[in-house]
């Protein structure tokens, strides 16, 4: 599901015209080479970080992939934010963020 999600999230990242939208991707991978053989095989950019275990309980992530929005105060408004397959859904929710 991560894999099949990147696509839509790189266009998503591309599309956005609201400076008030920073894009943070973090990984669980337990294997940091695994990880940074995905980046170059996606051929991702920007905000890439390795995360572990106690982040994930930390945000109660409890399935993969899952998207947050935060606001720029860093309250969490969508915990489980919708996809960025779900295309007008999400954008919709990005271009309102202030």
């Amino acid at each position: 599901p991560c894999n099949q999600e990147i696509p839509y999230l790189k266009e998503l990242e591309k599309d956005i015209d609201n400076d008030k939208v920073v894009f943070v991707s973090i990984s669980i991978d337990e294997d940091s080479n695994a990880w940074k053989a995905a980046i170059k095989r996606h051929n991702l950019s920007g905000n890439q970080f390795l995360g572990n275990e106690t982040l994930a309980t930390l945000l109660k992530v409890q399935g993969i992939p899952r998207f947050l929005i935060y606001d720029k105060e860093g309250r969490l408004l969508y915990p489980d934010a919708p996809r960025p397959s779900s295309q007008m859904e999400i954008r919709r929710i990005l271009n309102s963020l202030e």
